[in-house]
């Protein structure tokens, strides 16, 4: 079993421990330059290697795994903006309809490696 084959097998257990809310799933948030929080739709979930604190007295970087979510931007009808077909906008915080917040936590690094999806 290669390293990448071993991160990706704990990143996505991770992912299924810790995600909150489900594919499809509509949730608030502000991105960008929005003035006001808007109305998103999740399409992607999953777990992905994060940057973690730096211990200065030690010079050790310590890496660690996040949740990572994209969602579709919705028009005003909940249907998905047609520039948002093929893709989408990364969370950095969401508001779950029950109230519930979540906020990404650490630096992502690099996205093409170091990302891992949850099977819809």
């Amino acid at each position: 079993m290669t390293f990448h084959e071993i991160l990706k097998k704990e990143a996505l257990e991770f992912a299924k421990e810790n995600t909150i809310v489900v594919h499809g799933e509509i949730v608030t948030t502000s991105w960008g330059e929005w003035i006001k929080p808007h109305k998103v739709k999740i399409y992607e979930i999953g777990a992905c290697l994060s940057g973690g604190k730096f211990n200065e007295k030690t010079k050790e970087f310590y890496a660690e795994l996040a949740m990572f979510y994209f969602a579709k931007r919705l028009k005003s009808d909940g249907t998905v903006k047609p520039q948002d077909k093929n893709g989408g906008i990364s969370l950095s915080t969401f508001i779950r309809e029950d109230g519930k917040v979540w906020k990404q936590n650490g630096r992502t690094l690099n996205y093409a490696a170091y990302y891992w999806y949850l099977p819809k």
